[in-house]
């Protein structure tokens, strides 16, 4: 393993690689299309580290949240909990790293995490690991709606999800302004040019490029409640993933999400589906308010001729 010049052991000096979007685009994927790679080690999603990033040191009462944390617990970290010593003046984020030295035995280059919000919590990664990188992937708004109907979490209904996904990109898109470390890649591109798109992030990286990245990847270190929402994971990828959106959501749905995101997608390249279907969609609405101006208006010329008749007898 590579440690520091002075010879500390507690800090391991490979460089992470923090993969991070919005759910359901291909965060997972990604991790283990990499993970085909020798000098890539990866793990399950690590949301418990984002309490490691808080300053000062490491207490007692850390450990036991850690102890009782169920993502931490799917690394099966009950020894290494055992045997890290709480006694000193180890600072909190010193422990993410022993814990990969713990895990990892072999040298690699770099440690890849896929925990999809871990561009909310870039500034503090950023602290801790100033030399990490940053890997953005974005999915087009209406197939990430799309695939979170074969989940049982997340926005359900295509405005909430919409805004939610908008969110989760901005996350993402704001640290480009600093422009350091970062690279974003679109799903759609890694299924349509495989090669092409992978090669580019492995000269980013500085590692080898192989053709077991892009005929599936290694897939091995998903826990096991995870293989059905990732059954796709370590599979051969295939543009035909792309349009499914287009085969699944209703007309309405799709309406509905690029009324909301219309710029941010198409500022991300994405085009506009049905624009048919807008004018479907208002032209009753439209229809009705122009009925009831019409209403409205032959309502008060009624009126003024009353009045006028009226006036007219009386004289």
């Amino acid at each position: 393993m590579i440690h520091t010049k002075n010879g500390e052991s507690s800090r391991i000096m490979s460089t992470k690689l923090f993969i991070g979007g919005c759910e359901r685009s291909g965060t997972t994927m990604l991790a283990g299309l990499l993970n085909a790679s020798k000098e890539c080690v990866t793990a399950p999603e690590a949301q418990f580290k984002f309490r490691l990033l808080k300053e000062g040191t490491f207490s007692k009462s850390d450990k036991e949240v850690l102890k009782n944390n169920f993502r931490f617990r799917l690394w099966n970290n009950d020894e290494f909990l055992e045997k890290l010593d709480t006694s000193g003046e180890l600072r909190r984020s010193e422990v993410f790293d022993q814990l990969l030295k713990f895990r990892f035995k072999n040298s690699y280059q770099y440690f890849v995490d896929h925990t999809p919000n871990n561009f909310e919590h870039y500034q503090a990664l950023k602290r801790v690991y100033p030399n990490a990188k940053f890997l953005h992937i974005i999915r087009d708004g209406r197939a990430v709606f799309n695939s979170l109907m074969s989940v049982p979490w997340g926005p359900k209904d295509p405005i909430t999800a919409a805004r939610w996904w908008m969110k989760k990109v901005g996350w993402g898109l704001a640290p480009l302004a600093q422009g350091e470390n970062i690279y974003t890649v679109r799903y759609e591109d890694i299924l349509t040019k495989p090669e092409i798109t992978i090669s580019s992030i492995c000269d980013w990286l500085g590692i080898k490029f192989n053709k077991g990245m892009i005929e599936g990847g290694d897939g091995t270190f998903l826990p096991s409640y995870t293989h059905n929402q990732h059954k796709l994971v370590g599979k051969d990828l295939s543009a035909n993933r792309v349009n499914l959106w287009k085969e699944k959501l209703k007309r309405k749905d799709v309406f509905l999400i690029e009324r909301e995101t219309n710029i941010l997608l198409q500022n991300l390249g994405y085009k506009l589906e049905d624009l048919d279907y807008k004018m479907k969609f208002y032209g009753p609405v439209v229809s009705r308010i122009k009925g009831r101006l019409k209403s409205m208006g032959g309502r008060r010329e009624y009126r003024r001729k009353q009045a006028i008749e009226s006036l007219s007898r009386q004289d």
